[in-house]
């Protein structure tokens, strides 16, 4: 677990790369993890949405190609879901979807000239489209399997096509005809590539080999061996030099086009290289492995620079901008993103917790960094430093929810163990247990004056507590299932999200239930507010977002495009822009 920290905001990375500084719950999910980080400071958000990774949704199916025109504009992308997709990079918004394949889209490429778009399919054809129409010109039909890789050349005016069939194929763009098949014997052709200057053309296969072909005369000039298994990419650097290939023995090689000499391995990957794609300056390569990882490649070197983790599932494809400064990725989970390639992020890791980590938090004075662990701790660091300072301990079961109190000196914490528990920040000595309920603590927050404590628990009931005394000031039961989390709306009232499917809001002073927002189809996991205290938005298991208006509890608008349980949600600090974590392992960035 990384946890990231830039200009006093908070930024954390568990599994699949979720940026947030916020309030509320987020979760982070993989096959391997199910993870819940909760921070109950609100920080600045600003750096956040400046550096958002950005995630494109809309296919229905894993994502096995992606390309960015060479303007730098827009992004295409080619899908198991049979369709290939148009976006503006820099809106996210989906242009158009080319549909025509009867089958799994495996490669795309634009003409120079950025008027067509070619792609190969499982379907056998290649199809030519006209990418300002969308309109379908030619179905080019020749193969006998499954098209992985197409090539342009420089002019335009040619496109190759390699395939499992053991063939790469030579067309005219302009009439459609077929000019050279080059046989590669019994190995499939998984990747292809051109030379700058149009005389080579250079293929990956099963064979664990690259072949070097002449594209004037169809014949096979040099083979380049060194791989131990399957060769799924290669690149040529823009030089024209040197030869890049990825393959499933999970290296990385650099080859000298002219000899044919090998120049150096990378190893970091543990698992198949899907993907590999160069910067148009030449300086970096990206790699993407089926261990769900990108990694960021020093070209002259051979060093690594940095490495993206952020996937559930493998990586399928890469593809750098025009402009050098980002990198888009295609993953098996079905998400595109982009990278800015200039930005480091991580500063620092943090590393002592045993176990998942639930809940984090910065000290007032912004020095320090508290973490709340299902190992039953929760540590104190030296937030530019990254050393543990000190562990509290004191919990007997995983630690769901902290708070610091509004003075700065003290640390609320609640537990799956039912207690809530008081600290001294400084010393670590635990000042006082709050006992009351009879199932777990899954939300603590303060009131807005800071003398009470709100805390939401399985056991269906949410309790007041006196902070300085430690006395229960009151309970408030009106929830039928869990309540998941609780909110301050300001110093008269508070809100309740639960299981119930219902979201309450409730008199502090007298525990009146005040209204009760219904309209979810299930359970409530995450709630907040605007900045003006006049609408409430509602994250849930049913996997929509709700805004509704508090004076009134009326549902004003729904948000659909989730496909598993809202785990986070959080409003951008100009109050433009909604962001919310999924366990469908996307965010999504709503405008308000």
């Amino acid at each position: 677990m990384n946890i990231i920290f830039y200009k006093a905001v908070i930024f954390v990375f568990l599994s699949f790369n979720i940026i947030f500084a916020s309030s509320k719950h987020i979760d982070f999910k993989d096959e391997n993890l199910d993870t819940v980080i909760s921070q109950s400071s609100i920080y600045s958000t600003k750096v956040l949405f400046k550096k958002l990774l950005k995630s494109f949704n809309g296919h229905n199916d894993d994502i096995t190609s992606v390309i960015v025109s060479p303007n730098g504009k827009y992004l295409f992308s080619g899908s198991r879901d049979k369709t290939i997709k148009q976006w503006d990079i820099k809106t996210r918004e989906l242009i158009k979807s080319f549909n025509g394949h009867k089958n799994s889209v495996y490669s795309i490429a634009i003409t120079p000239n950025e008027k067509y778009l070619f792609s190969g399919s499982r379907d056998k054809t290649i199809k030519q489209w006209n990418i300002k129409s969308g309109k379908l010109i030619r179905t080019f039909k020749s193969h006998k399997d499954d098209i992985r890789s197409i090539a342009i050349t420089k002019n335009g005016k040619y496109f190759f096509s390699g395939s499992l069939d053991n063939t790469i194929k030579k067309w005219n763009i302009k009439s459609g005809k077929l000019i050279r098949t080059f046989k590669s014997d019994k190995y499939r052709i998984y990747s292809i590539a051109i030379t700058k200057n149009g005389k080579y053309l250079l293929s990956g296969s099963d064979e664990d080999t690259i072949n070097q072909w002449n594209i004037k005369t169809g014949k096979l000039i040099r083979t380049l061996k060194g791989h131990r298994n399957d060769v799924r990419s290669i690149v040529l650097t823009p030089n024209n030099k040197y030869i890049i290939s990825g393959s499933h023995d999970n290296s990385i090689k650099k080859w000298s086009l002219k000899t044919g000499e090998l120049i150096w391995t990378l190893r970091g990957h543990t698992d198949d290289i899907s993907s590999i794609a160069i910067t148009p300056d030449g300086k970096y390569l990206i790699s993407g492995s089926d261990d769900n990882r990108v990694k960021q490649w020093d070209v002259k070197k051979g060093k690594l620079v940095r490495t993206f983790k952020g996937y559930a599932r493998y990586i399928t494809s890469i593809s750098t901008a025009s402009n050098g400064k980002y990198v888009i990725v295609g993953s098996k989970d079905g998400s595109i993103k982009r990278w800015n390639l200039k930005i480091k992020n991580l500063i620092r890791t943090f590393k002592g917790h045993q176990r998942d980590v639930y809940s984090i938090i910065t000290t007032k004075d912004g020095k320090y960094v508290l973490s709340g662990s299902k190992d039953k701790t929760i540590k104190k660091w030296d937030i530019k430093t990254g050393k543990l300072i000190k562990t509290f301990n004191g919990h007997t079961d995983g630690i769901n929810s902290i708070v610091v109190s509004k003075n700065g000196k003290h640390l609320i914490s609640g537990s799956n163990d039912n207690t809530i528990k008081k600290w001294d920040i400084k010393t670590g000595k635990l000042i006082r247990t709050f006992k009351g309920h009879t199932g777990n603590i899954s939300s603590v927050s303060l009131t807005l004056d800071g003398k009470y404590i709100l805390s939401g628990s399985r056991d269906k009931t949410i309790k007041q507590w006196d902070i300085k005394t430690g006395k229960l000031i009151r309970t408030f039961a009106g929830h039928t299932n869990y309540v998941l989390d609780v909110l301050a709306l300001d110093k008269k009232y508070f809100l309740s999200g639960s299981y119930d499917n219902t979201i309450k809001q409730w008199d502090i002073k007298t525990g009146e239930l005040i209204r009760n927002f219904i309209g979810h189809k299930d359970g409530i996991y995450s709630i907040t507010i605007t900045s003006d205290k006049k609408y409430l938005f509602s994250g849930s298991y049913d996997e929509s977002i709700k805004q509704w208006d508090i004076k009134t509890g009326d549902v004003i608008k729904t948000y659909e495009g989730h496909s598993d349980t809202i785990r986070s949600i959080v409003i951008s600090p100009n109050g433009k822009y909604l962001l919310s974590g999924s366990r469908d392992n996307t965010i999504k960035r709503w405008n308000l």
